[in-house]
């Protein structure tokens, strides 16, 4: 059987296909612009396309992340907010490393064969029900730290963005 994909005369090894290497500006598999498909492919100025109106937030290292990042942040709030974000962002990859180590070793309990001791089941359960309530704890924490920045009006315009975000209440 005949497949078209054998009669492509690019090589796949080099990640494009049957075209050729994208145009500068845009990412790896989007063909020469959007030519090939129109009404596909990344918005007019990517990458460098400029925030919404109304909306200053940089891009890069120095961005806060979602939802403050969709507030107009003075440079000091911008400052304060990031170093609450950078510094709780270290602390939860630990934390979620130490939760695969031992959501590993609960699944090795499993997948050994051997009937799983039940003591053993318990004491990694426990485990990862502490990193848990240390992730929670720390999402709480940074919240509370970072609304300590904002202003009455930020808060209220940050209470109206969380809230047209929220899906729908289920009955």
């Amino acid at each position: 059987m005949h497949l078209r994909s054998e009669s492509r005369t690019c090589s796949r090894a080099a990640g494009y296909g049957a075209y050729p290497p994208p145009a500068q500006g845009y990412p790896q598999g989007y063909p020469q612009g959007t030519q090939a498909y129109p009404g596909y492919g990344p918005p007019p100025g990517y990458p460098n396309a400029p925030a919404p109106a109304g909306r200053a937030a940089p891009r890069g290292a120095a961005a806060v992340d979602y939802p403050f990042s969709m507030l107009r942040l003075d440079a000091k709030q911008h400052a304060r907010v990031l170093a609450i974000q950078q510094g709780v962002r270290s602390r939860m990859e630990k934390l979620l490393e130490r939760g695969a180590s031992v959501g590993r070793k609960l699944n090795a309990l499993f997948l050994s064969g051997d009937p799983v001791d039940p003591k053993a089941a318990r004491h990694e359960f426990d485990a990862m029900s502490r990193i848990q309530y240390d992730l929670l704890m720390l999402r709480v924490d940074s919240w509370n730290r970072a609304l300590a920045v904002l202003t009455k009006e930020q808060r209220t315009q940050l209470r109206a963005l969380l809230r047209e975000r929220r899906p729908p209440a289920r009955r």
